[in-house]
């Protein structure tokens, strides 16, 4: 191996310790390598993402026609949300591929989404990282926050109200994988004047309505989002 990348021996038993501790290689009992469960996991969740890049398109594509509104689809990324798809109204339908948008996840509607129906401390992270404000109307107490995060697990859909850009709102429902997990969340996003406060509700219903049919595809099996009283 040490012959095969150009490297020292002593250097390629340094990065062989190093992938074997972390679950990339294993040793077998004749002391030759193999490849470990970490590959096979990194696999699964390309797998995933194409999977849900291929299933959300068309649904993507058919919601944004529906709301008349530009959609995206996006996965939470650390403190961040990255964008994986988007439908620009009436543009063609476009895979951002290239140069994705990263967004916070305190104060956009998807970030929100995935915050409030994720496992494990990732809210509670995103509030220690700080809630910075970026618009008047960005939530920055942090009670105020996890209280916007239980509203929106009560209601199935998270709203932005121009806390990431002012004069612009934003709705985002959670998509959920085979085991339930929010695997992405998907969003409609237009000015204020297009997606008044009184519709709002409806514009709701449209988002959760593509998110569960998104869910489905991907094999989840729960109850619908509104009434699931997940975590």
């Amino acid at each position: 191996m040490a012959r095969a990348v150009g490297l020292p021996k002593s250097a390629t038993h340094r990065i062989l310790s190093t992938l074997t501790q972390r679950g990339f290689l294993e040793q077998g009992e004749n002391h030759r390598y193999r490849l470990g469960l970490k590959v096979l996991e990194l696999g699964n969740a390309c797998r995933l993402r194409m999977e849900l890049a291929t299933v959300a398109q068309p649904i993507l594509q058919s919601l944004s026609v529906q709301a008349n509104c530009n959609s995206h689809l996006a996965k939470l990324d650390g403190l961040e949300v990255v964008d994986v798809l988007r439908a620009e109204y009436p543009a063609p339908f476009r895979i951002g591929r290239t140069a994705m948008l990263r967004r916070p996840a305190h104060c956009t509607a998807l970030g929100k989404a995935l915050l409030a129906f994720s496992d494990g401390p990732v809210a509670a992270e995103v509030i220690s990282a700080g809630l910075p404000r970026l618009t008047p109307y960005t939530i920055t107490r942090p009670e105020r926050f996890l209280s916007e995060l239980a509203r929106i697990r009560q209601r199935g859909y998270a709203v932005d109200n121009e806390e990431f850009y002012a004069g612009r709102r934003c709705l985002a429902a959670p998509v959920f994988d085979e085991h339930r997990r929010a695997v992405a969340a998907i969003s409609i996003s237009a000015m204020i004047t297009e997606i008044t406060e009184d519709r709002v509700p409806a514009y709701g219903a449209m988002v959760v309505e593509s998110a569960s049919e998104i869910s489905t595809q991907l094999g989840y099996r729960g109850a619908p989002v509104r009434n699931a009283g997940f975590r």
